[in-house]
């Protein structure tokens, strides 16, 4: 009875011993899959942070060229800085915020919209750029007459048109000029979007604790 009893015993030890090593190892294993999931969510703070800033800085060196330089912003110009503006801050929200996944995602599409405009608004001026000067567009009216007088819609489309002073190449560096800068920025912005997007694996909400 009593090597029954002792066999018993030990039978027990044994599986509490287990059920602790078993909980153990998924104790340590979801410590490791949070451990990971914070770590996305701090890159991913990270990059939208260093998007942010490197729209800012975008922004910052078209006000430099238009006071500095002297060279006057067209329409599409304009635009473009907009489009950029409302990257720079989708990124900042998304680094100040903290969405988590989700959310994350939800900035990323409007940074992809913002982008995407852009990008098509880039295009449209290097194009005017690439058109013999006979071919451009006639000089139109600037940005904020044709904002205080025409409804905005109308005046978007004026715009977006171009005018002739949109087809002038007022500075180049490495042979390419500034809506073709614009372009290459966009289409990387653009890139950052679509990753955030389609990355795989999966980053929850702000994890609890």
């Amino acid at each position: 009875r009593r090597g029954g009893a002792g066999d018993g015993w030990a039978k027990a030890r044994g599986e509490e011993q287990d059920r602790v090593a078993s909980s153990v190892a998924a104790e340590r294993a979801a410590a490791a899959v949070r451990e990971t999931e914070l770590r996305k969510i701090a890159e991913g703070e990270k990059a939208t942070a260093l998007a942010a800033l490197a729209a800012a800085g975008l922004l910052g060196f078209a006000y430099y060229l238009e006071f500095a330089r002297g060279l006057e912003a067209c329409p599409l110009c304009m635009l473009q800085r907009l489009a950029f503006a409302v990257f720079g801050l989708l990124a900042l929200g998304a680094a100040l915020h903290g969405p988590g996944r989700t959310g994350l995602r939800l900035y990323a599409l409007g940074g992809l919209t913002a982008s995407g405009a852009g990008g098509g608004i880039a295009a449209r001026h290097l194009y005017l750029q690439q058109l013999p000067a006979d071919a451009r567009p006639a000089c139109g009216p600037g940005f904020d007459y044709l904002l205080d007088t025409f409804p905005l819609a109308e005046a978007l489309g004026h715009m977006l048109q171009g005018s002739g002073e949109c087809g002038a190449v007022g500075w180049q560096w490495l042979g390419l000029s500034i809506p073709a800068w614009a372009l290459l920025w966009f289409a990387l912005f653009g890139a950052a979007s679509l990753f955030v997007l389609w990355r795989p694996g999966k980053v929850s909400d702000r994890l609890p604790g």
